[in-house]
């Protein structure tokens, strides 16, 4: 495969606002059972938090996105997302259950991750190709 980078976009930690002026160490995390491959860039990432860097408690393990982020919305996780992840659960539910963002730790670097479109080697670039990259550049 060939991977063309179309976008990027920065992670950020989502919760409920009481989950807001923790500690880094008394939020409970949720995150994905199966790790993401992402050999266009040679990481295997859980969520892509910096474990070795900032440890953190990782108090629920969900298959499914909407899991996670309904127990954030009842106030019992956490999750590391992008935030355009969020963007749509919030603008479809009340004001009550929606995510806010929780600000990272002292020191944490946030670094964008790139977004990219794989294709067959030798692919020309089809319609449906450019369209997906429009999107991803509108996600940031």
């Amino acid at each position: 495969l060939d991977y063309i980078k179309v976008g990027e976009f920065r992670m950020r930690i989502f919760g409920q606002k009481a989950m807001i002026g923790k500690k880094l160490s008394d939020l409970p995390f949720a995150v994905p059972i199966t790790g993401v491959d992402t050999p266009a860039v040679s990481l295997r990432l859980l969520d892509g938090w910096p474990d070795e860097t900032f440890p953190r408690q990782i108090k629920y393990d969900f298959e499914l996105l909407e899991t996670a982020i309904q127990f954030c919305r009842l106030g019992r996780a956490v999750v590391y997302f992008p935030d355009f992840v969020v963007k749509f659960p919030n603008e479809n539910f009340p004001s009550a259950l929606w995510l806010h963002e929780i600000p990272l730790p002292a020191g944490f670097k946030s670094k964008p991750l790139p977004i990219f479109v794989g294709r067959r080697k030798n692919e020309e670039e089809t319609a449906l190709i450019r369209k997906i990259a429009r999107l991803a550049r509108t996600l940031d």
